[in-house]
């Protein structure tokens, strides 16, 4: 999830930055701050730019950005490309909050400007519950696989997985990416159920049909995207041949 800020006191910019990386370093590494800046225009050009539809994004805006675009017109902007994306407002009036209702946009919270110790542990609560929320959203599931790495669920996106096969390790599994590997606690048949995508070339080894490069049939092998190769088993020639 990458996390944007929009605030244009340069003091509070800066505390609210420092807040949220020392709070990150004891955290996910997937989550990441991506901007903090007095610009709304900055935001948007860096949307554009990384073209983040499909990213999980979290925005902690100021209402009152005295600039070209306030909060709430920034807000629409982000919404109108980004309809998935998370949004916080921080206001120094609750007062605000019914601009947001009158002009439709949904708010995951209000964070009212009073002790600065106080918004930085609602910040930190914002970013919990919007991880957590972009974690086992349907929208999310559908392009990704969650996993259990040291005790904490990772959220892998169908376009990095190559294939999955059972480690040498007792009761666990490999799961190769596009640039690296993990090995992780699991079953190749339970990972079986999570997606269509995903299907079985080996007792032991999972395939995702997204990334495959070609399929050698005088060598009983699939290629991918990466350059990997992985076997095929006799049982399962004719199901892959049939697939690719």
């Amino acid at each position: 999830m990458r996390i944007f800020i929009c605030e244009d006191e340069p003091d509070l910019l800066a505390y609210f930055k420092k807040s949220i990386e020392q709070y990150l370093l004891f955290r996910d590494k997937e989550l990441i701050l991506a901007l903090a800046t007095y610009s709304p225009l900055e935001i948007l050009n860096y949307l554009d730019k990384y073209n983040m539809r499909k990213e999980d994004n979290l925005f902690f805006l100021d209402i009152d950005l005295k600039n070209t675009l306030d909060g709430i017109s920034l807000a629409e902007k982000i919404k109108e490309h980004h309809p998935e994306s998370r949004i916080v407002f921080i206001t120094t009036h609750d007062e605000a909050q019914h601009l947001v209702f009158k002009y439709k946009i949904e708010a995951m919270d209000f964070i009212i400007k009073n002790e600065v110790s106080t918004v930085c542990e609602k910040i930190r609560e914002c970013i919990d519950l919007a991880s957590d929320r972009f974690l086992f959203s349907e929208t999310s599931q559908s392009d990704t696989i969650l996993i259990k790495v040291n005790g904490i669920l990772k959220k892998v996106n169908l376009k990095e997985i190559m294939f999955f096969e059972t480690s040498l390790n007792a009761h666990k599994v490999v799961l190769h990416m596009r640039n690296g590997q993990l090995e992780f606690f699991g079953k190749i048949s339970e990972l079986a159920e999570k997606n269509e995508k995903l299907v079985r070339c080996h007792r032991s080894i999972l395939i995702n049909l997204q990334n495959i490069s070609s399929f050698d049939k005088r060598n009983k092998e699939i290629i991918f995207d990466n350059e990997e190769r992985c076997r095929v088993a006799i049982r399962y020639l004719s199901l892959v041949s049939k697939i690719l």
